[in-house]
């Protein structure tokens, strides 16, 4: 599967024909460029996907931020930070914050030394995706474009829902087997 077969999915879901490629020329191609990125990183962060999580050490910053005894890089392709810690504390959840320590420098803040993240990665390949993935991400994306491309908004509300269900599904399938392991 590759974004194309994803895309021309989600167009299977509300009627509207097939594209070579995202990057076809035409009224499908535009749109479905427009919406499939967003979709994919907006639920990429809705979960925590096996498949996008990463654990790194941080990168200290030699930054003062009052109230905060570390500031750390935030990660390159970080989605969403999903826990902080260190060596000593383990996976207790600890207080952090996400701040901008300039224009351009996204830096997260805490009180651990030799901190750790837990994150969901940007992952873009998709033959990393999980099935489950691959199936709720075609029915978001085709939520956001039924609209534009089939005129309807109540289509996009099912195609949604469908989404919606999928990503329920991919839940319950993890905490089955988490109960399954223990």
């Amino acid at each position: 599967m590759n974004i194309t077969d994803i895309c021309n999915t989600a167009l299977n879901h509300i009627g509207k024909g097939t594209v070579t490629s995202v990057s076809d020329q035409n009224e499908l191609g535009r749109t479905l460029k427009i919406h499939y990125d967003m979709q994919r990183r907006w639920l990429l962060t809705e979960y925590n996907w096996g498949f996008a999580r990463r654990t790194e050490k941080l990168s200290w910053l030699d930054v003062k931020i009052p109230g905060w005894d570390y500031v750390y890089a935030y990660p390159n392709d970080c989605l969403m930070v999903r826990q902080v810690y260190n060596e000593e504390t383990g996976s207790v959840e600890n207080p952090y914050d996400i701040v901008n320590i300039n224009d351009n420098t996204k830096a997260i803040v805490c009180n651990l030394a030799g901190a750790y993240i837990d994150f969901t990665y940007d992952v873009k390949d998709v033959d990393i995706f999980s099935p489950d993935f691959q199936t709720a991400l075609s029915y978001f994306v085709a939520g956001a474009i039924a609209l534009p491309l089939a005129g309807s908004a109540a289509m996009g509300q099912q195609m949604k829902n469908e989404g919606a269900m999928m990503l329920n599904q991919a839940k319950t399938r993890r905490i089955g087997l988490l109960h399954h392991l223990l």
